[in-house]
């Protein structure tokens, strides 16, 4: 497993794990999860846009495409 340790703002973090990340592929999120993400980006825009921040970060630095990352990462299931 890597470990990163992460220093600097929100978005400095993104970009820093982006380019650990950079050529990964991501499958296109369907059009219903693309409404959710969008829901929850509006919510967390309000309570913790430090978070957006990070997501936009890692997406230039990957050169991922922020809309398909922000719902896959928004959305993803957790157990």
């Amino acid at each position: 497993m890597h470990h990163v340790t992460l220093r600097g703002s929100y978005e400095q973090m993104g970009r820093r794990q982006g380019r650990l990340l950079k050529g990964l592929t991501l499958p296109p999120p369907d059009q219903k999860m693309l409404r959710l993400s969008k829901q929850c980006e509006e919510i967390m825009s309000q309570y913790v846009p430090e978070l957006l921040d990070e997501i936009r970060g890692l997406a230039e630095a990957a050169e991922l495409d922020y809309e398909t990352l922000a719902t896959l990462t928004l959305t993803a299931p957790f157990e």
